[in-house]
């Protein structure tokens, strides 16, 4: 059974719409596919995750309703029945299948959490074991993926299961070894170890920035294992491999023979496995997979578009009334901080001794299955193709660390005329075991869109769903400055 249909199955399995034929199918590829298993235990994940979000956001508008409030605000491909509906009644027979061919006591503790308890509130302690950290999203820019699902798994610290279409955008993945990948789409391709990448289509770039940091990227044309490297690489189905080597070495193993290339050296790869010099390959890639680059002296000198960048003015809470201010693309029930906007119940001003004023403000997951969040408008006018850059500081909170894949996300949303976001950018930082009693930088940098009018600087907590986890932020900044020139 190919990805694709198996995708498909399980996303009707789930949603209670599922014929005898296939679920025969499906029983079969469980009982004889370890990679089918996993690839169920993750498409799971979401479906849990989607429907707790819809019955939290429909318990809102039903309050709304019932105080004659206004209740307008819809959910994208979220409808009430289908984020309110049962668990498939086919789960017990899956369940069994399960059971029948040893996938084990792990196993079933995780499918019991993450679906029959993850519904109906905090889960409980488990001794579930985690799954082998291979890779987690570090930052993206206007992704664009094939299975909408996608982004929501990588967002909340998981992988799927499978090949992963990048159709438009670029990411970043931070790999269990150390190692980073930055791929530009259209690519397709599936991370499968905490070292190891495979690629059939994509423009790539691999740094190894850490003592001991590895990577390797696997194609259908040969494998370029890095010898302490930065290096670049894209392969399309009717053409070459090319592969260029920015600084150290890398070996490239290919089907006829291996060979090592230095930095500055490009090499293409036939459908024979037969390699040659690459005189244009440091040209054509010179723009392609990597992130925006982030220019200091720009940020430096440019003027913030952030009023209280330090959330000095930000003490006093209230419950935000339709303000101009406020973005309209947010909900109505955001608290408002001063000229801040953010979660109710997860977010509050506090003293904090290291800030750079007397106050910071403290974002605390509390059970929040994704994002919370302050956000601040900047109106810019239109600054279509100009560079913004946005920086911002988190600090860890001593009585109530971070946990699992919680981090802090710095993020910024491009929003047209009408107050609509049509694009993103962000950076995951200030991971579990970080520092602690100072604050650590995040930044981001991307072109703005044509359109693009104003722009939505925001701060999030990937609370992953812990009822445990803060972190404190202060001096946020946002800045537009003339096009970036990017170099290799």
């Amino acid at each position: 059974m190919n990805d694709m249909h198996l995708d498909d199955i399980i996303d009707r399995f789930f949603d209670c719409d599922l014929s005898g034929e296939d679920r025969s199918t499906l029983e079969d590829a469980l009982r004889s596919s370890p990679r089918a298993r996993r690839f169920f235990w993750r498409k799971a994940d979401t479906h849990a995750a989607l429907r707790a979000w819809g019955r939290e956001h429909w318990g809102r508008v039903a309050a709304a309703e019932a105080a004659g409030g206004d209740a307008t605000e819809v959910s994208e491909g979220i409808g009430r029945r289908w984020a309110t509906a049962s668990v498939p009644a086919g789960l017990l027979l899956i369940v069994a299948v399960m059971v029948l061919t040893g996938i084990g006591l792990a196993g079933m503790r995780r499918f019991r959490a993450d679906i029959l308890r993850r519904h109906d509130g905090p889960l409980p302690a488990t001794n579930a074991v985690d799954p082998p950290f291979v890779a987690v999203l570090n930052a993206s820019i206007a992704p664009v993926w094939g299975d909408a699902n996608v982004e929501l798994f990588l967002r909340r610290g998981a992988l799927p299961a499978g090949p992963l279409e990048l159709r438009s955008g670029s990411v970043e993945l931070l790999f269990g070894s150390g190692g980073i990948a930055v791929i530009e789409g259209p690519a397709v391709f599936e991370p499968i170890s905490g070292d190891a990448l495979y690629v059939t289509q994509g423009s790539v770039r691999c740094l190894c920035p850490q003592t001991g940091s590895e990577l390797r990227v696997e194609t259908p044309k040969g494998t370029v294992t890095d010898l302490g490297t930065e290096f670049a690489m894209s392969i399309r189905p009717d053409t070459p491999l090319r592969v260029g080597v920015i600084e150290g070495r890398v070996r490239l193993d290919l089907a006829t023979s291996t060979q090592v290339v230095a930095a500055g050296d490009a090499v293409s790869v036939d459908g024979d496995g037969h390699a040659t010099e690459d005189v244009g390959f440091f040209r054509d890639f010179k723009k392609r997979a990597s992130l925006t680059q982030f220019d200091e002296s720009a940020f430096a000198d440019g003027a913030d578009l952030v009023v209280d960048p330090s959330f000095e003015s930000s003490s006093t809470l209230e419950i935000a009334s339709g303000s101009s201010s406020k973005p309209p693309s947010f909900s109505k029930a955001l608290l408002k901080l001063g000229p801040w906007s953010g979660t109710p119940g997860h977010v509050e001003s506090i003293t904090h001794p290291v800030a750079s004023g007397a106050r910071a403000v403290r974002i605390s997951a509390r059970g929040n299955p994704f994002w919370p969040l302050v956000v601040q408008r900047c109106v810019t006018g239109d600054i279509s193709g100009k560079t913004v850059l946005a920086a911002v500081k988190a600090s860890h909170v001593a009585d109530d660390p971070l946990a699992g894949q919680q981090r802090a996300i710095v993020k910024i949303a491009f929003v047209d005329d009408k107050g609509v976001e049509f694009g993103q950018a962000e950076r995951h930082f200030l991971k579990v075991g970080g520092p602690s009693g100072r604050f650590v930088e995040g930044r981001i940098a991307a072109i703005a869109p044509p359109g693009t009018h104003a722009v939505n600087c925001t701060v999030l907590l990937n609370a992953c769903g812990l009822a445990t986890g803060s972190i404190a932020i202060d001096d946020a900044r946002l800045v537009v400055v003339e096009r970036v020139s990017e170099g290799d």
